[in-house]
C-alpha cells in the first residue's frame, strides 16, 4: 500500500509567523484528485469563486487554493501535519 503522501503531496513547509501552520504543495498531476478527497472529509466553511476555500477537520482549518496549494492552521508540528494529510487522502 503506498503513502498518501508520496501518492498527492509534493511538499510540506513551515509557514512564517509565531503559530505553527504548514503551507502543503500537492503534485501537479494529482491535484484535484487530492483536493476533492480532502473536501470530501471537511466541513466547508467558505468558498470564494473559485479562488479558494476554508474548511476545517477536527481542530484544524484548511484554506484550499485549486492551484494545489494547502494552507493548515492548528497542527502542532510536521509530523502532524503529515498525518492529518494521510487521514484525509486515504482511500
Amino acid at each position: 500500500m503506498t503513502d498518501p503522501i508520496d501518492e498527492y503531496v509534493s511538499r510540506i513547509e513551515r509557514a512564517c509567523g509565531e503559530e505553527d501552520d504548514y503551507v502543503v504543495v500537492l503534485r501537479y498531476e494529482r491535484c484535484r484528485e487530492a483536493l476533492e478527497r480532502i473536501l470530501s472529509r471537511c466541513r466547508v466553511e467558505k468558498t470564494i469563486s473559485g479562488i479558494m476555500t476554508r474548511a476545517s477537520y477536527e481542530r484544524v482549518t484548511l484554506t484550499l487554493f485549486p492551484t494545489g496549494k494547502i494552507l493548515l492552521k492548528g497542527v502542532g508540528d510536521e509530523g502532524e501535519a503529515e498525518n492529518l494529510l494521510r487521514e484525509l487522502l486515504r482511500d
